[in-house]
């Protein structure tokens, strides 16, 4: 990760310059459409800041690009990126239902059988606590893997368990930069508001 401190300036920087166009493009918001403009002011102010470069923030920008009712979350991701071409992330989100990626699925899934086979006839036979919990750690780090996908932007599209792992601590390292840059602007408001 670059210099944090530049990171949390450059985000800042997009950020406001995202929050304005909101502010011009809607004078009259609710309190549920401010929060939703924040929110996807900071995502996409984010993801640009990581350039694209790193799978989550692909995965925001695509997500922020979807067309949506009022065709607001396009404007917004174009001002904050510029024109539509400049707006594409490096990469592609890689797509789960790729041919190699199912044959991989159905030899794992084979595989998962057989051992759950072996497993079962052990413990009969045997009925070794060592190999049971093996088995019920595989299971626990198999539950905890599907549940940091489903947190990580783009994370379902993340075979590698290695990459996943890469990918969230880049984005908790950019989390933990946007919540700073959030509490100290809380921080001055208040200060300002009290003076």
């Amino acid at each position: 990760m670059r210099n944090p401190s530049s990171v949390k300036r450059e985000f800042l920087r997009k950020w406001i310059k995202g929050l304005g166009k909101c502010r011009l493009l809607k004078n009259n918001m609710s309190f549920l459409e401010r929060k939703k403009a924040i929110k996807l002011s900071a995502d996409l102010a984010m993801a640009s800041t990581r350039s694209g470069a790193a799978r989550w923030s692909r995965a925001l920008i695509a997500e922020a690009s979807s067309p949506d009712d009022d065709g607001y979350n396009k404007i917004l991701t174009e001002h904050i990126f510029g024109s539509p071409e400049n707006q594409r992330p490096k990469g592609k989100v890689q797509s789960t239902t790729s041919s190699s990626s199912l044959c991989r699925s159905r030899r794992i899934l084979k595989r998962s059988r057989l051992v759950r086979k072996v497993v079962k006839k052990k413990k009969k036979k045997i009925g070794s606590p060592k190999v049971m919990a093996n088995w019920i750690a595989k299971r626990l780090v198999k539950k905890r893997t599907k549940m940091l996908k489903s947190l990580l932007p783009g994370g379902e599209s993340m075979d590698d368990d290695v990459v996943l792992i890469e990918e969230t601590l880049d984005y908790v390292q950019y989390l933990r930069a946007q919540v700073e840059v959030m509490r100290c602007l809380a921080t001055a408001s208040e200060l300002t508001r009290n003076s």
